[in-house]
């Protein structure tokens, strides 16, 4: 007979039907408004004591081939990951080819190498309980190794084999050509997907890298070729780091990873980054509508251009945009959504990549509330604008900040990875353990001339997809309006939407 405590399921159920009348009862207070009464005295957040924590101390040491490797040992599970990050990623794809990070990521890991063809990796990875993965992103390149502990050293072979002489299976990579175009048949589907790759195009223009969007015809020129390319031009020691966690010691690791990927020499190699190409931003604010009749929902976008990486401002602009639209607590959800009920979803961000990030926010709105929702978001853009944020406001977005960015350390190789990342980007060598002092250091009146310098509502994009004939009131009480065609990217004549051969007129 069992030792341990056994609790009837009659008691379970009990608890269960309590908890769930007592869910009830607190979802119709809140409906009907009388949480306060429930929650007499507010809580005073000034008064909330910080969170503990330390951002774990990797260890670092170089190959001979000057690769940086940054380690956190961890044995509470027998397995090891290791990721190889790289300086290269989708703005570096020739404008002829768009989509060649991305394919060439799909590919990689199953693509064979020289000495091993692609079926017998994926069979022996299969056989091993190993994973390996590659993504691309705008401006990174990476690749991820998951082992058992006692099968890393063969996983770590077959990566190192992969790495320094990769094969690139011209009929694996035929099959991604197909994915990759199936996506772009079926994106614009969703008003959403729709606003979110359009908004940038008209943010940055459409020759530039951050602007650009991948098109059938570029997937389409990729070949095999182009692949090694722009593998011999990016993935390079010098242009990446390395971050390795789990069970394993140190000893160990550097006695594996130095012959798999320290001795081997890729090539040697110059990245130039590419220019952003900016156009000039305009002064006056855009208006510009997507038309989905089926649309039931509008999904808009609304922003301009805001500051990079390593702006000496980022930390006020966090903190705006977390008091802004960052979360349930934020002036968007309270006001938009909560108190006036004009939105699914509601929110802002800022991007800060190695060029010029954007200032934004999202909203989705039933398509009869379209223009409502967005002077009400344009309107708390301009209240922060007009007076600093209450001491409670400043108190939990920054909770909030850190809270978020301590998530980023929950497992080991989360953290190495975040290392090895803020080295590999430029970052200060104390940014990370510096990070929550800098949020602290924030005050309200930073955060006012931070709205009042970066956020300028009279300079807007802004971008709805939805169809106008249910909107409250034309988009046109905005701004001048012009009609863009998701197909093509090019603006078309109101009359003439959903004409299949829409006149050229790039976005402006």
């Amino acid at each position: 007979m069992s030792s341990k405590f056994h609790v009837p399921s009659s008691i379970y159920r009990q608890k269960a039907r309590l908890f769930f009348l007592a869910f009830i009862f607190l979802t119709w207070n809140l409906e009907f408004g009388t949480w306060n009464i429930l929650w007499a005295v507010p809580p005073n957040y000034s008064e909330i004591k910080p969170l503990e924590f330390k951002v774990p101390k990797a260890r670092r040491f170089n190959l001979t081939n000057g690769a940086a490797v940054y380690f956190l040992e961890d044995h509470e599970l027998p397995q090891v990951r290791l990721t190889l990050i790289f300086r290269a990623g989708s703005i570096h794809d020739p404008k002829e080819k768009l989509g060649l990070a991305s394919l060439a990521a799909a590919v990689l890991p199953y693509g064979g190498a020289k000495k091993i063809p692609a079926d017998q990796i994926t069979q022996e990875l299969e056989l091993l309980g190993s994973r390996l993965e590659a993504a691309a992103g705008h401006e990174d390149f990476s690749v991820d190794l998951f082992s058992l502990t006692k099968n890393f050293p063969r996983t770590l072979e077959l990566l190192s084999q992969i790495m320094t002489a990769p094969y690139f299976d011209a009929k694996k990579l035929e099959i991604e050509k197909k994915k990759a175009v199936a996506d772009i048949e079926r994106r614009n589907d969703e008003p959403r997907a729709i606003v979110s790759r359009e908004f940038f195009r008209l943010i940055y223009g459409p020759a530039s890298p951050w602007g650009r969007r991948t098109e059938i015809e570029t997937v389409k020129s990729v070949s095999r070729r182009d692949l090694q390319d722009f593998y011999r031009r990016l993935i390079f020691p010098a242009n990446g780091v390395i971050a390795v966690s789990g069970d394993i010691s140190e000893p160990q690791l550097r006695s594996l990873v130095e012959p798999a990927l320290g001795a081997a020499r890729f090539p040697a190699a110059v990245m130039t980054v590419p220019s952003v190409g900016l156009e000039a931003e305009p002064l006056a604010r855009r208006v510009i509508l997507i038309i989905k009749e089926s649309a039931q929902q509008t999904a808009i976008r609304l922003g301009h251009l805001g500051v990079e990486r390593h702006h000496p401002d980022f930390f006020k602009l966090k903190v705006l945009d977390e008091i802004l639209g960052g979360g349930f607590s934020s002036r968007l959800f309270r006001n938009v959504r909560s108190r006036q009920g004009l939105a699914y979803s509601v929110g802002s961000a800022l991007t800060t990549p190695a060029a010029n990030g954007v200032l934004m926010a999202g909203i989705g709105t039933k398509s009869e509330t379209t223009l409502k929702a967005i002077e009400e978001v344009v309107k708390e853009i301009e209240s922060m604008r007009s007076e600093p944020p209450s001491v409670d406001e400043m108190t939990i977005a920054k909770n909030q900040i850190v809270y978020s960015f301590m998530q980023n350390f929950n497992a080991s190789h989360q953290s190495a990875t975040q290392i090895a990342q803020a080295d590999l980007f430029g970052y200060a060598s104390d940014y990370l353990e510096t990070y929550r002092a800098s949020i602290e250091s924030v005050s309200a009146a930073d955060v006012l001339k931070a709205a009042q310098k970066y956020w300028h509502p009279d300079q807007l994009v802004i971008l709805a997809a939805g169809n106008p004939e249910k909107f409250d009131r034309s988009l046109e009480t905005l701004g001048p309006l012009k009609i863009l065609d998701p197909e093509s990217g090019n603006f078309v004549e109101p009359q003439s939407h959903a004409a299949k051969n829409a006149p050229t007129i790039q976005p402006q």
